[in-house]
């Protein structure tokens, strides 16, 4: 699956592995943009999975800069919960 956003490829310690979950992927396509308008684009969406009757989308973010957003975003864990 191919990453999308500016920030695609960056590593850095204060990326943090989220996810987004959806009951359509039409819904999971809304999220990922809400979330990228938080983050100003900087979401890199991967590993795009269906389970449990659900559609999930992880990506990375950076936690220095957008922590107040992350805060916020509904249905999401750290990469530790996965």
């Amino acid at each position: 699956m191919s990453m999308i956003g500016s920030g695609a490829g960056r590593i850095s310690p204060s990326n943090i592995r989220m996810f987004i979950r959806a009951s359509t992927p039409e819904v999971l396509v809304r999220k990922q943009l809400a979330v990228n308008i938080a983050v100003k684009g900087q979401a890199d969406f991967t590993d795009i999975t269906f389970a449990d009757g659900k559609w999930y989308a992880w990506f990375l973010v950076d936690a220095n800069k957008h922590q107040d957003v992350l805060e916020t975003i509904n249905g999401t864990t750290n990469n530790t919960m996965r």
